[in-house]
């Protein structure tokens, strides 16, 4: 199970755990029928994500149908007083979708439409509860590809991806979302609708609030429809999957393909302890102690030549190289890939993950020091991820409660370093309740106060998602 996760801090005189009988009329009439969900049960299921943090039932859960519902709820929200905590999915790892505050919950899981695909401009908008898997087939249906892929791709939405700003491992060669965000509908606290951004894949027509708006966590806005912007689907693809005898050299031939200017789509990091994991569901080579899983995209010429020059680079570091050219093989890596999360924490009671990111140069020197504070601590540290943009999963696995202490020296003293060496507190997770805490170390006051203006200004009686982002 995850690590029990310190509460975080609340101003008590702004909780709502429940709603007055003229308050709930008030929304019964807002949102009729099933659309307004009041029960204990039904309130406990939105209660929670997919993060370490306890789950808190809201006062009252809005499921709701269009952008209407959304402006409707957020003005009687603000008149009241009453925190509200926007919800996609809830495959969030932060606490972003836990309402810490009460309140309401304003699901966005029925606003879920696909409205339109232009092949001509390489453009598709959706409704924020569109599973992100969803808007890659239909894509990939009209010969484009839509690159984010978090692991949570055929469960999570689209919304909650511009929430947290989500990645994956292709955001090596493309990005994370806010790269394929070109225009947001958004819904402010009090109702006003806004249309943010155009449908040029260029403009410097004023400030870039669907940039400030992508990643933001739900404290500033909802959005209500999301408009990106779409690649050419590759027309080969090639996965590699190359063992090393040491972590050193996965990550030190990882940097020296950098340094040659060579750009696979991603390249997975997985340490032997992950490898040990995923050899319940692929074979591992013998001896493995570290492994790279690259996906290579282009044209068929140009990834035989591609291919050439990465076997160049990774000269005699490897155990081996493995190519795999047909489809099977491909989905059998990547669905090993997708497990592994599941996979580490079998044979654990706890676990507590976090997910880091540093300059990709600056690998070897994190490799170290978790190798180190594995040796210091005595504790399970198991490590994957999208190496190819410096992003790891940290993972602390313990089986005795006494050691929930030590985790959290211990990703303390993480956070620290992956700082120390320029990197950040999350690389595609967000900082939502449960990291909340730390950003002090990672952001000067000047700068945290400075976006509390901000929000100050979009959501002047701080009715969106309290409880994230700011300690």
């Amino acid at each position: 199970m995850n690590a029990p996760h310190p509460p975080p801090e609340l101003e008590p005189d702004r909780v709502v755990r429940e709603l007055s009988s003229s308050r709930i009329r008030e929304l019964r009439a807002i949102v009729p029928g099933d659309r307004l969900v009041l029960d204990k049960d039904g309130r406990a299921r939105y209660g929670g994500d997919e993060s370490p943090l306890e789950p808190v039932p809201p006062a009252a859960v809005v499921l709701a149908r269009d952008a209407r519902d959304v402006a409707a709820i957020l003005a009687f929200a603000d008149r009241e007083r009453i925190p509200v905590t926007p919800r996609g999915a809830g495959t969030g790892k932060v606490g972003g979708a836990v309402p810490v505050y009460g309140g309401i919950v304003l699901s966005v899981e029925r606003m879920d439409r696909l409205l339109d695909i232009d092949p001509g401009s390489r453009l598709a908008r959706a409704e924020p509860g569109l599973v992100t898997g969803r808007l890659r087939d239909a894509a990939e249906a009209q010969g484009l590809y839509y690159p984010p892929d978090p692991n949570s791709l055929d469960t999570c939405s689209i919304g909650g991806n511009v929430a947290t700003n989500a990645a994956g491992p292709c955001s090596m060669k493309y990005g994370a979302t806010r790269v394929h965000v070109l225009g947001l509908d958004v819904v402010l606290a009090g109702g006003e609708r806004l249309t943010l951004g155009r449908l040029t894949t260029k403009s410097s027509t004023g400030y870039d609030l669907t940039s400030l708006l992508v990643g933001s966590e739900g404290t500033l806005a909802v959005v209500v429809a999301v408009t990106v912007r779409l690649s050419v689907l590759p027309e080969a693809r090639r996965t590699l999957f190359v063992p090393f005898s040491s972590v050193s050299g996965a990550v030190d031939t990882l940097v020296a393909l950098y340094r040659a200017g060579i750009e696979p789509a991603a390249a997975e990091f997985f340490d032997r302890q992950a490898l040990d994991a995923m050899s319940r569901v692929v074979t591992i080579p013998s001896g493995a102690e570290a492994a790279l899983l690259f996906e290579c995209h282009g044209s068929r010429a140009s990834l035989e030549e591609t291919l050439e020059r990465m076997a160049g680079v990774m000269g005699n570091r490897a155990l081996e190289v493995g190519v795999a050219r047909d489809g099977a093989a491909l989905r059998r890596l990547w669905d090993a890939r997708k497990e592994v999360s599941v996979l580490v924490k079998e044979r654990y009671r706890w676990r507590r993950t976090e997910d880091i990111a540093v300059p990709p140069a600056r690998l070897p020197a994190i490799a170290d020091f978790l190798a180190g504070l594995r040796a210091r601590t005595g504790l399970d540290i198991v490590t994957y991820g999208h190496a190819g943009d410096g992003n790891l999963h940290v993972n602390f696995l313990y089986q005795e409660a006494s050691r929930h202490d030590d985790v959290e020296q211990a990703v303390s003293a993480l956070f620290r370093r992956t700082l120390e060496l320029g990197g950040t507190l999350s690389g595609e997770h967000g900082i939502g309740a449960t990291k909340r805490r730390f950003l002090a170390l990672e952001q000067a006051p000047a700068l945290v106060a400075a976006q509390k203006r901000l929000k100050k200004a979009l959501d002047p009686h701080g009715i969106m998602n309290p409880g994230k982002i700011f300690p």
